[in-house]
């Protein structure tokens, strides 16, 4: 797909019926029962999970990987001298979604490093409800994949980083329970809600599964997490409507701005957010004189709890 990444899904009138209703990319309504309940996980097989390689050498690397056998890497460039980013796309999406394509880009043109693209679009792309029961297997499948590049080929858990886009965020965060939260950091992409909302924290991402987690906001309370679930986690235009996101009914373009503001930062920096209490309170600049960039390639550690910051409505997204 060469989509915009998005989660095309809109739930309605959660408080007044037990059901709801997914739109899926193709505009088909699918039923999913109380989406505010928690999903029960399913096996995956790794056959299910595939993995792309690309570095500034091969930036449109169409060669899956053997997710078994990681000998051939350094045929491809990979060396663990280089800091390496795993990148997992979300519901609906593929290696070559949109989403991979401009992180990948987004990080080889200003930086050196390995970029693994997780593929698992065999069960991504099926009802929201199936896909988002894969989750646990897809990440616990590429969480022992990191493993054996740690041990047949010396991958420095220091020098890794996972990224991940809305069902994808919480892969992310599973690979690195895999991992015992010994990876840098990870970065959560308006992570997904539905379905995610009351589920316990192994099977979604949260500040325990790296070293560092920030997560960025972009449709809280529609399609992502409305709460803090990272150390530090961003609310540009109060995490929930995007500007120049016209009639975004079903959030699907604001869901898709997170990727589109962790890229731009990657490549041109910028994003000063504000730590303050509420969206409303940073409007009215009562807030705090501790302040955060949000995003970019060294992303900022130092951060704790929740920060605010208006964007552009095009890009360059940042304002300063």
């Amino acid at each position: 797909m060469n989509n915009v990444l998005v989660l095309c899904a809109i739930f309605a009138c959660v408080a007044a019926t037990p059901t709801s209703m997914v739109r899926d990319a193709s505009s088909e309504l699918y039923k999913v029962q109380d989406y505010t309940q928690p999903i029960q996980m399913k096996a995956v097989s790794s056959d299910d999970v595939l993995l792309y390689f690309r570095n500034q050498n091969d930036l449109d690397n169409e060669n899956a990987l053997n997710i078994s056998d990681t000998s051939s890497l350094q045929q491809l460039g990979f060396s663990t001298e280089k800091f390496t980013i795993f990148l997992i796309h979300g519901w609906r999406n593929e290696y070559d979604s949109n989403v991979n394509n401009v992180l990948t880009e987004a990080y080889l043109s200003k930086h050196d490093v390995n970029v693994f693209v997780v593929d698992w679009s065999s069960l991504a792309d099926d009802l929201y409800v199936n896909a988002a029961s894969a989750v646990g297997g897809v990440g616990e499948i590429v969480g022992k994949y990191v493993q054996s590049l740690v041990k047949n080929n010396n991958l420095d858990l220091d020098r890794t980083a996972i990224v991940g886009h809305s069902l994808g965020a919480h892969v992310a965060g599973i690979v690195g329970l895999a991992l015992g939260g010994k990876v840098d950091y990870i970065v959560g992409l308006d992570p997904a809600l539905p379905l995610f909302l009351m589920i316990h924290e192994d099977y979604r991402l949260d500040a325990t599964d790296a070293k560092f987690v920030q997560v960025i906001h972009t449709c809280a309370g529609l399609l992502g997490v409305y709460f803090n679930i990272g150390h530090s986690d961003y609310y540009p235009n109060g995490g929930r409507e995007q500007p120049g996101c016209w009639l975004d009914v079903l959030g699907t373009c604001a869901h898709g701005r997170s990727y589109k503001y962790f890229a731009e930062s990657i490549k041109s920096g910028g994003f000063i957010a504000t730590k303050c209490d509420s969206y409303g309170d940073f409007q009215s600049d009562d807030c705090s004189e501790e302040y955060s960039t949000m995003g970019g390639y060294y992303i900022d550690k130092r951060a704790s709890g929740a920060y605010y910051l208006d964007t552009n409505s095009d890009s360059p997204y940042a304002k300063n």
